[in-house]
């Protein structure tokens, strides 16, 4: 059992750095983490060599506005344990111009985990991506494509420890 079971841990600045790693520390030890990260990223003075354009104000592309977690794990003494999170994130601009056309509106991912584990093996049934939400990692504007994130999966996982 370790120190931070049954805890409740709320983490800012978790969008990178250190906040990230204390999040996704604290939930490997068993706290429900609450974790946001706020992104204020813009051009305070972006000329585009190439097309004179001026961004300053615009939203760095690749950014997402926001970065909000939650995550919730149950351990019983028997080794039965459940795990469930909620990730948002909000627009992303895939451009410097932040076009309508090239940004992924905000979104958020449910993921679950559900097994048995002991010292020396392990079973899991997991879920990603639950609510089947359709987003896009990237876009690609000089082909006018983009890059799916990942879909509903669900899976099962064993692992043994020599």
């Amino acid at each position: 059992m370790s120190a931070l079971d049954e805890r409740v841990a709320i983490v800012t600045g978790a969008n990178s750095g250190i906040g990230h790693a204390t999040a996704l520390r604290f939930a490997e030890e068993g706290a429900a983490v609450i974790a946001f990260g706020c992104t204020h990223f813009e051009f305070d003075e972006y000329l585009d060599p190439f097309s004179g354009n001026d961004f300053k104000g615009n939203q760095a592309p690749f950014t997402p506005e926001f970065t909000f977690n939650i995550s919730a794990q149950y351990e019983h003494k028997n080794g039965f344990f459940a795990w469930v999170q909620y990730n948002a994130l909000g627009d992303i601009y895939f451009d410097e111009a932040n076009t309508t056309r090239y940004r992924q509106s905000d979104y958020g991912l449910l993921n679950a985990r559900f097994g048995y584990q002991r010292d020396w093996f392990s079973v899991v049934l997991f879920g990603r991506n639950l609510t089947d939400t359709d987003y896009y990692t990237n876009k690609i504007i000089d082909l006018d494509a983009g890059v799916p994130g990942e879909p509903q999966t669900f899976g099962f996982k064993t692992s043994i420890n020599f």
